[in-house]
């Protein structure tokens, strides 16, 4: 999927390592090009020096969290939420840029459904 697509490889940005590798395991199993970060500051690089096709986003990272990483992008490609969390105010507020939310734990099958989703919205 991923690269032959002309659009760009898949951002997973995700602070906990076991759990990062795991969804870009998963992605890379169906042929997505995945690139990887492990806190908002390497995302937010990455986003500016890589044309992205789509984001899968954990929300609750220490340094640069989600929160602020979806506040300092003006035009993000399709960004995919994965969180323990229930949605709150915080991410009602910023729901113009998300595409998708998926609870954790995720299951591979709805990741690569919704990632594929999302990239399907930027061709």
């Amino acid at each position: 999927m991923g690269s032959e697509t002309g659009v760009g490889p898949v951002l997973v940005v995700e602070d906990d390592e076991s759990l990062r590798r795991s969804f870009v395991a998963v992605l890379h199993s169906v042929g997505f090009d995945v690139r990887e970060a492990a806190d908002g500051f390497v995302a937010l690089e990455t986003l500016k020096a890589v044309p992205i096709a789509a984001v899968v986003l954990d929300l609750g990272m220490p340094v640069l969290d989600g929160f602020a990483l979806l506040d300092k992008l003006d035009d993000p490609p399709p960004i995919v939420v994965v969180t323990g969390h229930l949605y709150d105010d915080n991410v009602v507020r910023r729901r113009d840029k998300i595409f998708g939310f998926v609870r954790k734990p995720v299951p591979p099958q709805t990741l690569i459904d919704i990632v594929g989703d999302a990239m399907r919205t930027r061709t």
